[in-house]
This record gives structure tokens, sequence and C-alpha cells, in this order.
């Protein structure tokens, strides 16, 4: 007996299928084998469906932004590779606590609600966060806070997505600095 087995026909219109089979042999009362008797299913919806989502998953984890997703309560559920190079943490260390792991003290508490009024209101939210790695240095974060819907509408999760940009904002922080400090003396130029 088999069960389950995967195989690809060719339909008569040349298309390709992909098709789940289980099967017994059958024996005649002498005991030769005649042939199987079984069942088949066309899967190829569903392969497609499982080609997709492995795609879908292989980007999450190769691209090289930041990504989080936490339940609506803000719950991380997962993380990918780049969050863990980003901000020193783990996946383990991660997921089941709250994104504040990563909180600088930086930012004050009206932005945190602006933040969640925004994406309970099921608005993307966008902002530069300082953030602190686990090893307490700061580094900025470009990012943005999607919510997630199920079918009905509801929001059961939110994307986040970041952009480390901390070299950006101290080549910014130099140039400003030039521009208002003599270059000899250090000191201002106003």
């Amino acid at each position: 007996p088999f069960h389950n087995v995967i195989v690809y026909a060719t339909r008569e219109n040349a298309e390709l299928v992909c098709m789940s089979i289980s099967g017994t042999p059958i024996f005649d009362t002498e005991g030769n084998f005649v042939g199987y008797r079984g069942t088949g299913r066309d899967v190829t919806a569903r392969m497609r469906v499982e080609a997709e989502m492995q795609k879908l998953s292989s980007a999450m984890e190769q691209t090289a932004d930041s990504v989080m997703i936490t339940n609506r309560e803000g719950v991380i559920e997962y993380v990918n590779v780049a969050f863990e190079r980003i901000t020193g943490y783990t996946r383990a260390e991660a997921v089941g606590r709250k994104p504040n792991l990563l909180k600088s003290g930086e930012h004050g508490d009206a932005f945190y609600h602006k933040l969640w009024r925004t994406v309970l209101a099921g608005d993307t939210f966008m902002d530069v966060f300082t953030n602190r790695q686990k090893n307490g240095a700061l580094y900025h974060e470009e990012k943005t806070i999607s919510p997630l819907r199920d079918e009905r509408g509801n929001i059961t999760h939110f994307i986040a997505t970041g952009k480390d940009i901390t070299e950006r904002m101290q080549a910014q922080e130099r140039l400003q600095h030039i521009a208002h400090h003599d270059a000899l003396t250090g000191l201002p130029n106003r």
C-alpha cells in the first residue's frame, strides 16, 4: 500500500496537474498481482499555494530590512534574520516579548501613544525610531508599522519593517556641525 504519494500528470489539454494518490495492491485468487485499487486527488491548487508561501517566507528571511510581526497586543511572534543582525537579539530572545525591549528612552510617551492610536485605527505608522541594541548601543531605524487584517477586516497582527539608517543620521549630524561650526576651532560660527 502507498498513501498520499505526489505525482504529476498531464491532462488532455497538456496542462500539468499535481495529484496525491493512495492505493492498495490487488491480487487474484492465486496470489498474482493484478493492479492497484486507489484514489487520487488533484492537489495542484494546494501545491501552488504552498510554493507561494515558501517564496514569501524566503523573501521575509532574506530581505535586508528588519521584519517583526506582533499579535494585536504587541507580543512578538516573528522576527527575521535582519532583525537579529540589526538589534543583536536572537529570534529566541525576541519572540514572546514586546518591542519595548528595543526602547531607548529617546521618545516620550506621546510618540508611543500616537503610534498605537494610528495602528489601532487601522492606519500605517511611519517614523524614525531611536532604538537600543542588545549591547546598549543606540541606532536609528526608519520604520513602518502596518496592521494586518483577517478576512472579516479585524486587525489581528502588526507588521513592522525597518531600515537601519544610523550611518545616514550620523552623516547628517556631521554636516550640520560643519555648517554651523568653524572647521579650525570647532567654535560656533554664528
